[in-house]
């Protein structure tokens, strides 16, 4: 096979000429279940597209690949469903459509009627997905037929959590009511007390979601993997997963065994089924106890699950029977529950992930790494199945493990050396960049802090002030200002202005006596902390009764005109660069405030008109790309400006998002 032989299928690139012909079946979605069932159709004969919108690239390195598909970002509804349209009638030998994840089944569910008529998607019926990816209306419905589930509530958008915990009791789980929604990147967060519910209710992208709060229960995790045909499941197997990639058993499963069906489990996803008429795959989680009984339902995914790979190592094809069901032909005659037990499914990926997630987030230490690793090595030897590795298909292991070695280095390197980095904004270059490429905002949370606070205050500092485009507009809420920074460089394009004083010193040595200042305020710079001492310097300079103030600012990929353009943004930039060097949170953290206590938050947004020099000219002025060789510059420079030059044929409105949080000293 000549990995450089290509050539055109309609507008879909060859990718191996193993098979000659067209592909027959375009598969949505590449994340790492994807490679199971391109493994598994090809072996039954069929020939495969890979649609590529912006996410993972699992399947596209697979020698089973034959076409792929670069497609507009499917959140763009309307867009994404007719150039998918276009595209199947320029390839009229596609008659199959095989969505892999949420996003994609639920597309693909709400507009299957603009689909050319021959063409059959392989998904349950909208109705059902609908119902099954709304957490209450599942809830609701386990609650009607008698199935075990954990107490629940529900909190709209913009309520606090607290009352609901309190009536379901602590500790709880918050969960997104929609599942295609994350909370903080998680599909679940642990709530553990008051505390943690009021610093929940303090982050935007928490309470602005429709949430369930459910009381948490503890017990071992089963899946059921199934496929049902008119309410009956026709074929399925049960794994319990023994470990996941974060603490309580939330998160992703990376250490399963499949185990003998559990009469209780069968049984409510038979109740279920039946009650949802349900056809198509699916899989259904519950916790169980020691005795083998249901404690609680946790959810029920009308997907293949993440993990396939294990069920289908056990001797039951899921991905081919949805195409044979989806076809129309009758169901094999095999019993349901006949699969090989005791097989180990090991993801070591998602492991060292975990870990790393780990280390960053506190949960673990440096010294915690060895007892990890060791963890991590006993699963590698023990497991039988691992869902990117084949020996008679290596390179999409092969490529997932190159790219977590480049990013696990940088994220290790920012967990482990801190200290031994080089400030970069003490670089020439850094400086010119801030004063002529970050977008100026300042004026609005100021002008937010001073109509909440209603008052002019006396003293104000201003840490991390850099050249001062923060220090400034202090003056319209304090009579007067200081500012420090720990970059002399930045300090010395600083304007003398009546009323301010400039000052070299890091945050966390505050130059200035105790009692001191009635507000405190932090722009862009409070990740870079240590946040446990600058906190305990802000109570030692703030007066009784005086404020912390600590906003952010950033780009998050949204384009006036251009949806596209941010799935490709965030893409490109999490693959190109390494993680930012930053030490910290971006807001202050609960567990270091001390005497100081949370009051109030605002958001704000503006849009800001770039061209593509002074686009790629702020992106130079980011952390991670300062982390950077000076001597680099020129050359990332090029790379950025001629990967963008393609969204930037003339200036463009850019979406940058903000939220400033208010603390005050008792």
């Amino acid at each position: 096979m000549d990995a450089s032989d290509k050539s055109k299928v309609g507008d879909s690139r060859i990718l191996s000429k193993r098979r000659s012909g067209p592909a027959d079946v375009l598969i949505l979605g590449d994340y790492r279940q994807t490679l199971t069932v391109v493994r598994s159709l090809a072996r039954s004969g069929f020939r495969i597209t890979v649609g590529q919108g912006g996410g993972e690239r699992y399947a596209l390195t697979s020698r089973y690949c034959t076409a792929e598909w670069t497609h507009p970002a499917i959140e763009d509804g309307c867009h994404f469903i007719e150039a998918l349209s276009q595209w199947l009638r320029r390839n009229p030998h596609v008659t199959l459509l095989f969505p892999i994840g949420d996003t994609e089944i639920r597309a693909l569910a709400q507009h299957r009627d603009a689909l050319p008529e021959e063409v059959r998607v392989v998904t349950p019926a909208r109705e059902l997905i609908e119902i099954c990816q709304d957490k209450l209306a599942m809830c609701r419905l386990v609650e009607e037929v008698g199935v075990p589930q954990a107490s629940f509530e529900t909190v709209e958008a913009g309520e606090e959590l607290a009352r609901a915990a309190e009536r379901v009791g602590y500790p709880c789980v918050i969960r997104p009511r929609d599942q295609s929604v994350s909370l903080r990147g998680e599909k679940v967060l642990l709530c553990h007390s008051p505390a943690d519910a009021a610093e929940f209710d303090i982050d935007p992208d928490v309470r602005e979601t429709n949430r369930l709060v459910q009381r948490y229960v503890r017990g071992a995790r089963h899946n059921l993997y199934f496929i049902a045909r008119h309410g009956a499941l026709e074929r399925y197997v049960e794994v319990q997963v023994l470990r996941t990639d974060r603490p309580y058993g939330t998160g992703l499963a990376v250490d399963s065994v499949s185990v003998e069906p559990t009469v209780a489990i069968v049984e409510a996803s038979n109740t279920l089924a039946r009650q949802l008429d349900y056809t198509g795959l699916g899989c259904t989680q519950f916790l169980v106890d020691e005795v083998g009984d249901v404690k609680c339902f946790l959810e029920i995914n009308p997907r293949l699950g993440a993990n396939i790979a294990l069920p289908c190592a056990c001797g039951v094809d899921f991905p081919k029977l949805a195409i044979e069901q989806t076809l129309g032909r009758p169901p094999a005659h095999e019993q349901p529950g006949e699969y090989r037990r005791g097989v180990r499914f090991g993801w070591l990926y998602g492991d060292i992930q975990g870990m790393l997630h780990a280390l960053r987030s506190g949960e673990a230490g440096v010294g915690d790494i060895p007892g990890i690793a060791l963890t991590l090595a006993r699963t590698l030897v023990s497991a039988r199945v691992h869902p990117t590795w084949s020996l008679t298909d290596p390179m999409p292991a092969c490529a997932s493990y190159a790219k977590l070695a480049r990013s696990g280095a940088g994220k290790l390197l920012s967990l482990l050396r801190p200290r031994l980095l080089k400030n970069p904004f003490d670089r020439r270059q850094t400086m010119a960049g801030y004063q002529r490429y970050r977008p100026e905002y300042h004026e609005i949370p100021f002008r937010m802090l001073r109509e909440h606070l209603g008052r002019h205050l006396d003293r104000g500092l201003d840490v991390a002030c850099g050249t001062g485009t923060s220090t400034l507009p202090l003056l319209t809420i304090c009579n007067l200002v200081s500012g420090c920074d720990s970059s002399s460089a930045m300090l010395a394009l600083a304007p003398a202005t009546p009323g301010v004083e400039f000052k070299l010193s890091p945050a966390e040595t505050l130059p200035y006596a105790g009692h001191h200042f009635s507000l405190v305020s932090v722009s862009m710079g409070y990740h870079w902390f240590d946040e446990k001492r600058f906190l305990r310097e802000v109570e030692r300079v703030l007066k009784p009764g005086g404020y912390l103030c600590v906003n952010n600012y950033g780009f998050e990929g949204t384009m006036r005109s251009n949806t596209a353009f941010k799935a490709f943004h965030r893409k490109f930039y999490r693959e190109t660069f390494l993680p930012s060097p930053r030490r910290g949170a971006e807001f202050p953290s609960r567990q270091f405030l001390g005497g100081l206590t949370y009051c109030a938050q605002f958001r704000f947004e503006k849009f800001h008109t770039m061209d593509l020099e002074h686009f790629t000219g702020f992106l130079m002025t980011q952390s991670n790309v300062l982390a950077n060789r000076p001597s680099a510059d020129a050359r990332i420079a090029r790379y950025l400006r001629t990967t963008y030059a393609p969204y930037f044929d003339n200036e463009k409105e850019l979406l940058f998002k903000g939220q400033l949080r208010l603390y005050r000293l008792d």
